[in-house]
């Protein structure tokens, strides 16, 4: 009572961050964001070029959210049960290349792969052959590249096959999950219809 009432303090949890940045990366934030906002009020068809990607695990059964498995009741009925879920180990990664048309590429790691600068310069090699074939026109405007600071993503091999497929890489700022719209927005609809159902393999996903 001494806390809430005479010194106006009340208990809150702490708020979750994906990691605490130090001064420098704030500053470095702060000169990516403006550099972007800069590019984008300087070309006005900067969302046609652009294309963004990124990888994310999709794993075979992915218990529903909370929401999903709310339902309705009324007050005399007692709150309906359900057992508790966990998400199963088999697992695997797609590398997701969109733009504001929709989904362009999918790949998918093949198992007991990771992903290395090679693999990932043929990822880039497979994405230009998808936006030839799917969308008429966008390598002609330059694409606008954007991808994370991932060590495959920014090594001097695949920077200088970014080059060379004619993309132009937009700045990513350190640890920017809001700048990050796959992880943002599109990760989170692709797996939203998955989530409850069982998979025995990969190929029992279908199309995403």
């Amino acid at each position: 009572m001494i806390l809430t009432e005479q010194l106006g303090m009340s208990r809150v949890l702490s708020l979750w961050v994906p990691k605490l940045l130090s001064e420098s990366q704030r500053i470095e934030r702060v000169r990516v964001c403006r550099q972007l906002l800069r590019i984008s009020k300087k070309e006005p068809r900067f969302f046609d070029r652009l294309v963004t990607g990124d990888e994310t695990w999709l794993h075979f059964y992915e218990p529903k959210t909370s929401l999903q498995t709310s339902q309705w009741k009324r007050r005399h009925e007692a709150t309906p049960i359900r057992p508790r879920a966990v998400v199963s180990a088999s697992k695997r990664m797609a590398t997701v290349f969109w733009d504001t048309k929709g989904i362009i590429m999918i790949d998918w790691l093949p198992n007991k792969v990771t992903i290395n600068t090679e693999y990932y310069v043929q990822v880039l090699k497979k994405l230009r052959e998808a936006i030839k074939s799917q969308r008429r026109g966008k390598l002609s405007s330059h694409v606008l590249l954007q991808h994370d600071n991932a060590p495959a993503h920014t090594s001097r091999r695949t920077l200088d096959e970014i080059q060379h497929l004619g993309f132009e890489l937009l700045p990513h700022p350190p640890y920017s999950p809001d700048l990050a719209p796959s992880d943002y927005w599109l990760f989170s609809e692709m797996k939203r219809p998955l989530r409850g159902k069982r998979f025995s393999d990969l190929s029992t996903l279908g199309p995403l």
